[in-house]
């Protein structure tokens, strides 16, 4: 009897001590899985964040793209009608391009500040995709892959960024060049370095836009993989602290628009108005500022098209995030974005139709339609610096 009563007690026993140590196993994995779930929620969040900052800066360099086209084709316009007629640049014109000048060095500082901030953020996802690897899953590996997709991406939109950087540096010298001695050689040369900057900024605009589509469909996959806390959490602070740099920056790139434009449409009015007073007035109206108005439309129609892509992308990113807020905070800034659109389409509008009156040597009416499509430009920058700063809401949280 006694032995029965000691083998029930020492089976009691075992049986207790297994099931303690299975519950202590228990709570551990699942204290692990949620602080692992929290940790990959943080880097997810990065991903959109990263997401939407990209298509803030294509947003803005396609802007800044389209307003140094009309800027150049403007400056160009002044160097050939002084070249016939030699008509000198108001004082107003010369303070206009004073101003430009300055903005044009300060953008390439800025864009030095994303191109930096594009590079730490290149080494986070860098460091991501390599832990992915050692997860070990299909879905893992999937979105490693993704993520060097991006780091390539990445390193091409640094290469294209040194080259904005050199033609901003390099056109404010020349439009400084040209604020103390305005001759047509300078305004021809500050045209040319004005130009090539706009073809560099688009080109820069399409890899952070491939950046963040890239992005998108990383997302996706990293919201199935799991990585430990301390890792994600490192991974996930240096991203956003770049993230935060790379916004701030090309909001400060934006600044440059308004003044820009606002350079050119004071020294088309000097370019009007010479050509009305010269001999060749049928000639220049007909070719030379018939082009820039013409140049200077299909600018802001691609600013226009460009704009309302990133709108649409930011309403696809507010349709798949976890994040009400930040959801909320998309669909807001992709409003302002689709009103900046329709505001470059108009300005685009304008400048075609004084094109056509340019062409028919109707200088006046061209010069009318020019100041309409001027405010237009201002409406689109404001609205989409609104937007801009919605987005650098999304990017804090």
């Amino acid at each position: 009897m006694r032995n029965e009563f000691s083998k029930r007690r020492k089976t009691i026993v075992a049986a207790t001590l297994v099931l303690s140590i299975a519950l202590f196993f228990a709570t551990t994995n699942v204290t692990a899985v949620h602080a692992w779930s929290s940790a990959n929620d943080d880097i997810v969040q990065s991903i959109h964040s990263s997401e939407v900052t990209n298509l803030h800066t294509h947003a803005v360099f396609h802007a800044h793209a389209a307003a140094a086209a009309e800027a150049a084709t403007v400056l160009q316009s002044a160097s050939t009608i002084q070249a016939y007629s030699g008509a000198a640049l108001s004082a107003q014109s010369l303070t206009a391009i004073q101003s430009a000048s300055y903005v044009a060095s300060q953008s390439a500082v800025a864009v030095q500040s994303i191109q930096t901030a594009t590079l730490s953020s290149q080494q986070a996802i860098t460091s991501l995709s390599m832990v992915d690897m050692q997860a070990g899953s299909f879905t893992a590996f999937q979105a490693a892959s993704q993520f060097q997709s991006v780091a390539m991406i990445q390193s091409q939109a640094v290469w294209s960024l040194q080259t904005v950087q050199t033609l901003s540096t390099q056109s404010g010298i020349a439009l400084q060049a040209v604020a103390v001695f305005p001759s047509s050689t300078n305004l021809a040369i500050a045209a040319y370095y004005v130009s090539q900057l706009s073809t560099a900024l688009e080109t820069s605009a399409v890899f952070f836009y491939q950046a963040s589509m890239t992005l998108q469909t990383a997302a996706s996959f990293q919201s199935a993989v799991f990585i430990d806390t301390f890792t994600a959490s490192q991974i996930s602070t240096s991203w956003t602290t770049a993230i935060i740099v790379q916004s701030q920056a090309a909001t400060s790139v934006l600044l440059v628009v308004p003044v820009a434009v606002r350079a050119s449409a004071v020294i088309l009015a000097d370019v009007s108005a010479a050509t009305a007073a010269c001999w060749c007035a049928p000639f220049l109206a007909t070719t030379v500022l018939f082009q820039s108005a013409t140049q200077a439309s299909i600018a802001f129609q691609t600013a226009a098209t460009f704009v309302s892509s990133a709108a649409i992308v930011m309403q696809s990113a507010a349709s798949i995030t976890a994040s009400s807020t930040v959801a909320a905070s998309l669909i807001t800034a992709a409003s302002f974005a689709s009103q900046a659109s329709v505001s470059f389409q108009s300005a685009a509008f304008l400048m075609s139709q004084s094109a056509v009156a340019f062409q028919s040597g109707a200088i006046v009416t061209g010069v009318g339609f020019v100041s309409m499509a001027t405010t237009n430009v201002f409406a689109g920058a404001s609205l989409l610096a609104t937007g801009c700063g919605v987005l650098g809401a999304v990017v804090i949280l």
